[in-house]
């Protein structure tokens, strides 16, 4: 909640801050929720807050040129941005750091092959958590933490390069976190860019872009191809459970991995 009241106040026009705008946000920021908080009592404050700050969304991007091929929706009561072109239909958590819902192209039919499943899509009681895409988390060894970008943001949007970007930072007291998605306004691909250079360094494993293909939508065989050091690309079939995010100790943070380079 100090992060959210923090960043709003940075968002304001100091030179000319209205007193309703000062009012509003010295009573959230003076509330016993600010201190005394726990799930319960965040729920109820969560929406309430963020409605408040809506304005700051609209007030921060009201000068941005438009695209034309790219249409952009925001919602202020579920805080989800809707990011639509011919080609490619985006849809954004900003309750949750800017993680991808649903990801969907043209050449899938429109549906929904990358995004979020949520906690108890699956029946296996050791998977009951919820699974989101383009995300960061980072684990420390001592002492022993984990540190998310799950946090709300309030977005940035640029139009260059023909296509969109939209970007946000997450603030944690280990660093800030960076995060910038890149939509074309033509072709079926997105960039995400995750920073987090500025976190402190110390024992412990992060990690970056995690993504979630949502297989119901998706018909198999599936594989992944990357470059390996040679002149072509090798593809690899996925036809069996693996978990390269299986620590071997603190200091070695996987068993094995994928390849990421021009995959």
């Amino acid at each position: 909640m100090n992060t959210a009241c923090h960043r709003h106040y940075q968002s304001l026009d100091h030179t000319n801050l209205g007193e309703v705008q000062a009012r509003q946000l010295c009573e959230y920021w003076a509330s016993d929720y600010r201190t005394h908080i726990e799930p319960g009592r965040w729920s109820e404050i969560e929406r309430e807050l963020f409605s408040g700050f809506s304005n700051v969304f609209d007030e921060n991007n009201s000068g941005v040129e438009q695209h034309p091929s790219i249409r952009v929706v925001y919602s202020h009561d579920e805080l989800v941005m809707d990011v639509a072109t011919d080609q490619i239909r985006l849809s954004l958590n900003l309750h949750r750091g800017l993680s991808i819902r649903s990801l969907a192209f043209q050449s899938q039919g429109l549906l929904p092959v990358m995004g979020t499943m949520l906690q108890g899509y699956f029946d296996c009681i050791s998977l009951g958590m919820d699974f989101y895409s383009a995300n960061l988390t980072a684990e420390y060894a001592d002492p022993p933490r984990r540190i998310a970008d799950l946090q709300p943001v309030m977005p940035q949007l640029s139009y260059k390069d023909d296509g969109l970007y939209v970007s946000g930072s997450v603030i944690t007291d280990q660093g800030v976190i960076e995060k910038k998605i890149y939509i074309p306004a033509k072709g079926e691909d997105i960039h995400v860019t995750i920073d987090a250079s500025s976190f402190v360094r110390k024992t412990g494993r992060v990690r970056i872009a995690a993504m979630t293909v949502l297989t119901q939508h998706v018909k198999g065989p599936y594989w992944h191809e990357s470059m390996y050091g040679g002149a072509h690309a090798e593809r690899f079939t996925l036809d069996k459970s693996f978990d390269d995010a299986q620590a071997v100790s603190p200091l070695v943070s996987a068993r094995s991995g994928l390849g990421a380079s021009d995959g």
